[in-house]
């Protein structure tokens, strides 16, 4: 009796071992579970993670007039970023960034990046970059250096990004720290197609004005101070002046027509220049000189006109026997405008 009491009591024990083993088998492989699929989760406190601003930049086209889409090597812009309302991303980030571009691997880069974080920020940006102030304070315009007298190719091509803001603000999240800036340039380019008709002289262009032909204030130089809003290319400030520029190498016109396929014509220009803006300018109110073999001949603009800021103005003219005509103004690239024909004398 005793013996079997024993047995029943060791088959019991026997019986219930497996249930428990099962039991613990089962807790196990849950506990499992949800630690792995904890990892897979997004970990709160990652969308705080500070990850680095990425730019790359394109010209809706230095020193010298960007006409294509990509910069020169070595380009500098200025970026800065912001919360919407505020001076600056977080207090004490830089309010002025500099990036250089590397045509070799056609990337931008800077020594002081911005990290950013789940905080949405709107990026304006400039070309070319000038160190303001201690870079940390608040501004939203640059200077502007229109010289009076230059020699052509070395004035420079001020420009300002499409603002990214709303929608397009940049943040930690993936995709949104690549920042794609749109430049658009902010000063008005005045070019000159100018060929020969039963000219007996050689043709060579050495020199051009631009002025205004009476008391209107639509040329304009940085004998006074001109400023370019970064986040619309507005300028601001400026003094009537005359514009003189000297070719950096002169130019003996051929014979050949102007092309009316504008993206030819374009080629054919053999002078030009960049300007600030101008509003609507009626018949008369401006005054073209060309120095051509040593000799001044003059023109005015023949139709109401505005220069606007990104578009490039090509004005075709005929040196004859009797004087210089222009004939046509149109635009192009930057976004080219059609010009007069103007009538020039000397």
């Amino acid at each position: 009796m005793i013996v079997t009491l024993r047995l029943q009591r060791f088959l019991n024990s026997v019986n219930t071992t497996p249930i428990k083993m099962k039991k613990l088998l089962i807790i196990t492989s849950v506990m499992a579970i949800s630690l792995f699929s904890c990892t897979k989760q997004e970990d709160p406190e990652n969308f705080n993670i500070a990850k680095a601003l990425s730019v790359k930049v394109g010209v809706t086209p230095t020193k010298a007039i960007i006409s294509g889409t990509v910069f020169p090597n070595g380009s500098s812009i200025g970026v800065q970023v912001r919360k919407a309302g505020q001076i600056n991303y977080q207090s004490g980030t830089m309010t002025n960034i500099m990036y250089t571009y590397n045509s070799a691997g056609t990337t931008w880069s800077t020594l002081t990046p911005i990290y950013l974080t789940n905080t949405p920020g709107e990026v304006y940006a400039y070309y070319p970059y000038v160190s303001v102030s201690d870079n940390l304070s608040a501004f939203n315009t640059i200077p502007v250096t229109v010289e009076s007298a230059a020699t052509t190719g070395s004035e420079t091509d001020y420009m300002y990004a499409t603002p990214l803001t709303g929608l397009n603000s940049v943040s930690n999240i993936a995709g949104k720290q690549n920042a794609s800036l749109v430049m658009n340039h902010a000063l008005t380019q005045i070019s000159f197609y100018i060929y020969k008709n039963n000219y007996s002289g050689t043709g060579t262009i050495t020199q051009f004005k631009i002025e205004d032909a009476v008391a209107t204030n639509f040329v304009m130089t940085s004998s006074t101070p001109i400023t370019m809003n970064i986040e619309n290319g507005d300028l601001t400030g400026g003094l009537k002046g005359i514009i003189t520029r000297t070719l950096a190498a002169p130019v003996t016109i051929s014979s050949i027509i102007p092309n009316a396929d504008i993206q030819i014509l374009k080629t054919q220009v053999n002078a030009t220049s960049i300007l600030v803006p101008t509003s609507l300018m009626a018949t008369g109110d401006v005054k073209f000189t060309f120095t051509i073999d040593g000799e001044t001949y003059t023109a005015t603009n023949t139709t109401a006109i505005s220069w606007l800021k990104g578009k490039q103005y090509i004005y075709t003219a005929r040196l004859d026997g009797t004087g210089l005509v222009i004939l046509s103004a149109v635009i192009t690239d930057w976004d080219t405008q059609p010009g007069d024909l103007i009538d020039i004398k000397s």
